[in-house]
């Protein structure tokens, strides 16, 4: 298994801080749970979601997987 990326380290970062779970956040952004899971993750690429996710978190790292 890889490293995380750093987009995807702050976004998990952002959400420990902000006590934002992963539910909530698929709800934000109109996605199922695994979806967002996979993306915030790196698992699976989507610079749509990613850049959803970031707005709603507040993120500015550049998304990268």
């Amino acid at each position: 298994m890889r490293e995380p990326s750093l987009w995807c380290k702050e976004v998990m970062k952002a959400m420990i801080d902000k006590n934002v779970k992963n539910i909530d956040l698929a709800k934000a952004i109109r996605v199922t749970p695994p979806m967002a899971s996979v993306v915030v993750t790196g698992r699976y690429y989507s610079e749509e979601r990613a850049e959803q996710i970031s707005e709603y978190l507040g993120v500015i790292v550049p998304y990268s997987v």
